[in-house]
């Protein structure tokens, strides 16, 4: 799919397996890596000025920037455009073509096969008009919105909070934990998700940067011991979210509430990683 350079590093990377969630553990810095392949494609690509890659078998995608300077020019069929640092590129067609006019790190999420995919279309907007939503520990920016194949997601969580410790019956996700230092909490003992008790719970400490890896019926948390940002790509099922125990008492599901209180932009200057 991509260039031997933007190929598989994880030969070299550290993996364990812990309460069903896979964790691997990438060093100081992001290699070129590809972190998931299957229900949806996710990489982190390094490139140096004029490099080229190619990506023949996605249908449809989200890619930002997240290093470096310049622009990255982006075509898929007969539509060319370009992606700048502050920028999302959105877009679905019969493979994607990209070329770096500078070194830079991008990530790149997307899916092989989709039949919502459409016509071939590259969208550019800013960071900044991308959905934006206020948490009890911190906020997210959806990249690609409410997308029918995959979601991409960018996560804050401020220090000393903690995302509920929840499962998911249907939704499967791959956390890049990018900067800052973090505690995945999870289950310990042989018994029911809906029976957990804080005995039932134990947890290890990540160093960024790091990758989590969540299955449906995994029970997880991520707890912030310093602020950290984390690239989260999943499954669609974006209200499929089993509260066991949540901070602020939410209940199950989607919080309406967050999402109606909440601008659709982003506050100047949320864009950088």
């Amino acid at each position: 799919m991509t260039n031997r350079k933007q190929g598989d590093a994880r030969a070299m990377i550290s993996e364990a397996h812990i309460g069903g969630n896979i964790v691997r553990h990438l060093g100081a810095t992001l290699p070129a890596i590809s972190l998931a392949d299957e229900p949806y494609i996710y990489r982190a690509l390094a490139l140096d000025a004029n490099e080229e890659c190619m990506f023949e078998d996605l249908r449809a995608w989200t890619l930002i920037i997240i290093d470096g300077g310049g622009t990255l020019r982006c075509s898929t069929g007969s539509q060319h455009t370009t992606c700048g640092m502050d920028e999302v590129l959105n877009g679905n067609g019969p493979g994607l073509h990209l070329r770096a006019d500078a070194h830079m790190t991008v990530l790149l999420a997307g899916v092989t096969d989709t039949a919502d995919a459409g016509a071939p279309r590259l969208d550019v907007s800013p960071r900044s008009a991308c959905t934006f939503v206020e948490k009890p520990w911190g906020n997210e920016t959806w990249l690609n919105g409410r997308h029918p194949a995959f979601a991409f997601k960018r996560i804050v969580i401020n220090a000393g909070h903690r995302t509920s410790l929840q499962y998911h019956e249907l939704k499967r996700e791959t956390n890049l934990l990018l900067a800052g230092q973090a505690r995945l909490h999870y289950k310990s003992t042989d018994c029911e998700l809906r029976a957990v008790t804080d005995q039932d719970v134990a947890a290890t400490d990540l160093a960024s940067i790091a990758v989590v890896d969540v299955w449906p019926f995994t029970l997880h948390r991520i707890e912030a011991v310093s602020a950290i940002t984390l690239y989260e790509v999943s499954t669609p099922h974006l209200d499929d979210v089993i509260r066991v125990s949540d901070d602020t008492k939410r209940a199950d599901g989607l919080i309406a509430d967050e999402h109606r209180r909440n601008a659709t932009h982003q506050p100047a200057g949320s864009t950088a990683s």
